[in-house]
């Protein structure tokens, strides 16, 4: 199959299965766009939603009853149809469909659940490419079949012949309420799906007088709440918020909002402090500049450039197999770590292979919460399953990149952080941060990002302090034991266990 350019819709509650079927699709070939993942941060975000759409050879749509009820699924979906642009329904709940969806779905490809459905998803993908049509979307349920191939085509939607039947109905709906007048129209009970398409239509078409009245003043009313930045509702949070969720040492966690999601309904935030003094990745020999009876600490070995034995004495700065990212989204009393743990020997000072996961101290509620995240980084000569240079895996917690710096700046927040009381005071490496501190007299401190500078292969970023004038971050090993953490994640904006900061 040539490469295409397969766009994939999907409700966020179903966002770990889009990025597994990502995963899935690339794997054999073929380049994907999910929003979770390659939207870019200060863009306006339905452009790049309706030129990706418009890119792309073919749409997946992952149907559940959330994404059959979104109204941001449903915009995706219209605008891919209005554009001729093939749609497989990869059916991951069977679900009754809105009239909205039904109208747009019909003559599609469906896939039902199976145990070779993501077999059939590919053999789908390359059906609907290769026999896309120039032809508007309506008129192909209109064209009389010749062959058996066309019968072929019909017997892949739901059900042909109700289809046909149902568009019967339709037809006679519509002359029936030509017929009857905009008299009787009221007298329905309103369905969501048309009150959401009239509304994007012009607000003088609307009769009500009383539901008009109304909305200006909820209007208003929201405004005002905008205009005092006070959330209008539990979930209306808005970028540079601080907001309370969770806790680690004992304190509750202060978080920054980077980005609002609205459609969504999702935010992503970073802790407004470090959290937590840790290494990036320890040294894989276990002993921290040694390996193979060599001292790596004496001035003549310290210039290696063999690369193996730079995982072996300084750590390996593959997000992907880091120590912690695995200790990020570890909810667990005790961490398993898949390489050489993070000890006392292969880290130094603030080791933490005994330590309980970050998300241990978090509530069930509470990590419900955390969407799963599909995170690029960087890959390294280690890495597995590179592409084009970059490494995907899926986190509920992780660093930010250097690019998404960025979000701090346009949220206006400063990128310097310093380290909560509860930090500093299970720093092991007390002569770290407080030996900095008492030199540079300030209490902003060095914190690790996950991106690494695509050359060395023990080395990752780090956001520097204000005491380096000049510099955003620098680099540095990633097995070195006292820079700070502060995770990112994205989160409901409808959950109990998020609120505003007084």
């Amino acid at each position: 199959m040539d490469s295409k350019n397969i766009f994939i819709s999907f409700s966020s509650k179903q966002q770990a299965k889009a990025i597994e079927i990502c995963n899935f699709i690339e794997a054999n070939g073929l380049s994907c766009f999910i929003s979770s993942r390659d939207l870019i941060a200060g863009e306006e975000y339905a452009k790049q939603l309706i030129d990706n759409i418009s890119a792309s050879d073919a749409v997946v749509l992952i149907l559940t009853s959330d994404s059959n009820k979104s109204p941001h699924v449903l915009r995706e979906i219209e605008y891919a149809v209005s554009h001729n642009i093939p749609i497989v329904v990869y059916v991951e709940e069977e679900c009754t469909l809105s009239k909205s969806m039904e109208y747009f779905l019909m003559t599609h490809q469906w896939l039902l659940p199976s145990s070779d459905q993501n077999d059939k998803l590919l053999e789908s993908i390359d059906r609907v490419i290769n026999t896309k049509t120039i032809e508007p979307h309506v008129a192909n349920i209109n064209k009389k079949n010749d062959n058996k191939n066309d019968n072929k085509k019909a017997a892949n939607t739901p059900s042909g012949l109700m289809l046909i039947m149902g568009l019967v109905v339709v037809l006679l709906v519509v002359i029936i309420i030509l017929l009857l007048g905009p008299a009787h129209s009221g007298s329905k009970t309103p369905d969501p799906d048309k009150d959401y398409l009239a509304s994007t239509q012009d607000d003088s078409k609307n009769n009500d007088k009383d539901s008009d009245d109304k909305d200006s003043k909820d209007n208003d009313s929201d405004k005002d709440r905008t205009d005092n930045n006070i959330p209008s509702s539990k979930d209306d949070y808005a970028i540079g918020d601080t907001v309370v969720f969770g806790s680690y040492n004992d304190e509750p966690i202060e978080w920054r909002v980077l980005s609002v999601d609205d459609e969504d309904e999702k935010m992503l935030i970073v802790s407004k402090y470090i959290l937590s003094m840790k290494v990036y990745d320890a040294a894989e020999s276990g002993i921290y500049n040694e390996y193979d009876g060599v001292d790596y600490w004496s001035h003549e070995n310290y210039n290696v450039d063999d690369e193996e034995i730079l995982v072996n004495i300084r750590g390996n700065n593959d997000w992907s197999k880091s120590n912690i990212r695995t200790w990020l989204n570890s909810d667990a009393e005790l961490v398993t770590y898949d390489d050489q743990a993070p000890d006392r020997r292969a880290v130094g000072a603030n080791y933490y292979n005994n330590e309980s996961g970050f998300l241990y101290n978090f509530t069930k509620e509470e990590r419900e919460a955390i969407f799963p995240t599909q995170v690029i980084s960087r890959s390294n000569a280690f890495s597995d399953k590179a592409h084009n240079g970059q490494v995907r895996t899926t986190d509920h917690v992780f660093l930010l990149s250097y690019e998404e710096l960025g979000l701090l700046e346009n949220a206006g927040i400063s990128i310097y952080a310093k380290p909560t009381e509860g930090c500093i005071n299970n720093d092991k490496n007390k002569e770290g941060y407080a030996s900095f501190t008492s030199t540079a007299n300030m209490e902003e401190y060095y914190w690790w990002l996950r991106d690494n500078d695509g050359e060395s292969i023990s080395k990752a970023f780090i956001v520097v302090t204000p005491y380096e004038s000049g510099y955003n971050v620098l680099t540095q090993n990633v097995g070195a034991s006292d820079y700070g953490i502060r995770p990112a994640m994205w989160v409901d904006t409808k959950s109990d266990c998020i609120s505003l900061a007084n």
